[in-house]
């Protein structure tokens, strides 16, 4: 699996649960007006930048005490295509997966803010396109390479029934 777009930087622990949820918003927006304000107070003009395939390359931490699947879903609904971080917070290291997200636990420092990236999932290999460089993670097991490749749990399991009722 090859994923292909621009680097888009945050720091270092990033609470999804303030800067991409509704968890402290009284407004309870859609997902689209929350795609469009996403990380608005950490990055101004943050969700402006992203573009359909761009990936997120984040700090230490990313996600910290963040445990709502909306916050995936949101990013998703902008366009991201996979998060890159030094280190994540495991609930939403896990909701990204079982959300279909790659969440790539991986030195970031060396990347810059629109660089073009080039993610090999399956080699566990990024490649920073503009910088010449790779910076190599850890491969998926198998069955996360699978949950991956069908967008999730709930696709895999819809999927699975499916063939179950062939």
């Amino acid at each position: 699996m090859i994923l292909k777009g621009k680097a888009r930087l945050l720091p270092d622990n990033v609470n999804t649960d303030i800067h991409c949820s509704s968890k402290y918003d009284k407004a309870q927006r859609s997902l689209e007006e929350y795609a469009d304000i996403m990380f608005e107070k950490i990055s101004p003009g943050f969700a402006a930048r992203i573009e359909k395939g761009d990936i997120i390359a984040a700090g230490e931490n990313f996600g910290s005490i963040s445990s709502r699947e909306d916050a995936i879903e949101i990013m998703k609904k902008k366009g991201v295509a996979a998060i890159l971080a030094k280190s994540f917070f495991r609930l939403i290291y896990r909701n990204a997966v079982n959300l279909g997200m790659p969440a790539i636990v991986c030195d970031t420092s060396r990347i810059q803010e629109g660089d073009e990236l080039e993610l090999d999932i399956d080699a566990g290999v990024v490649r920073d396109v503009s910088q010449k460089i790779e910076i190599h993670f850890e491969p998926f097991p198998a069955v996360v390479l699978e949950l991956l490749r069908d967008g999730g749990i709930v696709p895999q399991i819809l999927k699975q029934k499916g063939r179950a009722a062939g």
